[in-house]
């Protein structure tokens, strides 16, 4: 006989074994981020349910859409919870005997038995029109879903989840241009809220800029880029913290290195975009200068894109000629005079002479 002492010592571990058996077990079988059953374990199940009885066997495959913007953007502790925020809302579509799990990075696999067409299409329908606002960068999140059924023995279950996630792509395609557009609409507003630009600074530099392009002879297409630019140059921004953006000194040097960083964001979160992808090169050139003091690629003379230069003069003015929270307006006179003064450094001396020509009435 054991002392009490002893026997509850050999239970407590016994015990404390158990409990760890079962946490392995469980981090062997699900994805550590949602708790849905990882790929390896899902395969698992669905090969274990694979069986005649179980006929018709539906598979839906659905996907997160515009995850990987909202990871450049947003950075991934916000991607991590609207992955979350994503499972949580498929589980609530769920029948009893349905099982779900995640399938990759952004997307997810249910598998639903003794169903028919019309239940699994319903299903992938209410899928499709999951939409949730992530209340943290107030994001809605938007699903993309596709689905496929399995009626007879013979079909090989694995050929389903590529017809499934074959649907899925082709949904993908109508939506992606869609949902994406709105997640960098969001960004701006956001951007917008969190620093001192406003919307009328943006349209004022459309108008200036494209002032500017029609007396060096831009043509049309670049005119409507230009307009575009003006709007979304400094999305990039959105990756830069509220207290930073929006100190009233200068920013010591690793805040810098942190500011100087935006313009390589906002290229990367345009080219995600086939609406913004034509200008990410501009945006990514618009801090450059004119005698290679700019940044972030150190570009020269007229290895800067024609518009960003064009860019960097009407942003330079318009909010050198506005009050801002940290500093007067400048008369236009005095603006005009540091235009001048910056021109062969900072900006192009012949895009200069042209913008002077265009203001000097107003003067």
């Amino acid at each position: 006989m054991y002392p009490l002492e002893v026997l509850g010592d050999l239970v407590s571990a016994a015990y404390n074994k158990y409990i760890n058996f079962k946490k392995i077990t469980h981090l062997n079988t699900h994805d550590n981020l949602t708790g849905l059953y990882n790929r390896k374990c899902f395969i698992s199940e669905m090969k274990k349910l694979d069986k005649k009885e179980n006929l018709p066997i539906g598979i839906i495959m659905t996907d997160i859409n515009g995850l990987k913007l909202i990871n450049n953007s947003y950075g991934q502790q916000i991607g991590d919870q609207i992955i979350i925020k994503s499972a949580e809302l498929l589980k609530t579509t769920l029948k009893s005997n349905d099982i779900i799990g995640r399938w990759g990075g952004d997307e997810f696999i249910i598998i639903m038995i003794n169903t028919h067409k019309q239940e699994v299409e319903l299903y992938t329908r209410e899928i499709k029109n999951l939409i949730n606002i992530e209340p943290q960068s107030k994001i809605d999140i938007s699903l993309s879903a596709g689905s496929a059924l399995k009626i007879t023995a013979e079909e090989k279950i694995l050929n389903l989840i590529q017809q499934a996630e074959q649907a899925l792509f082709t949904d993908q395609l109508t939506k992606e241009k869609s949902s994406k557009n709105k997640i960098v609409q969001s960004l701006l507003s956001t951007l917008r809220n969190k620093s001192n630009e406003t919307e009328h600074h943006s349209v004022r530099m459309a108008e200036l800029a494209q002032e500017l392009g029609r007396a060096v002879g831009v043509g049309n297409n670049d005119l409507n880029k230009l307009a575009l630019l003006a709007n979304i140059h400094d999305i990039g921004k959105i990756t830069i913290p509220e207290s930073i953006l929006n100190k009233p000194g200068k920013p010591d040097k690793e805040e810098w290195e942190i500011l100087k960083k935006h313009p390589i964001k906002g290229a990367e979160i345009a080219s995600e975009t086939d609406e913004f992808a034509p200008v990410a090169e501009e945006i990514l050139s618009h801090h450059e200068h004119f005698d290679v003091s700019g940044y972030p690629r150190g570009l020269k003379g007229k290895e800067i894109p024609l518009l960003a230069r064009i860019l960097t003069i009407v942003d330079a003015y318009d909010v050198m000629i506005n009050e801002r929270p940290y500093k007067k307006a400048m008369t236009k006179k005095e603006a005009d005079l540091e235009l001048q003064r910056c021109a062969g450094s900072q900006f192009d001396p012949e895009l200069v002479d042209k913008f002077f020509k265009i203001i000097e009435s107003d003067l």
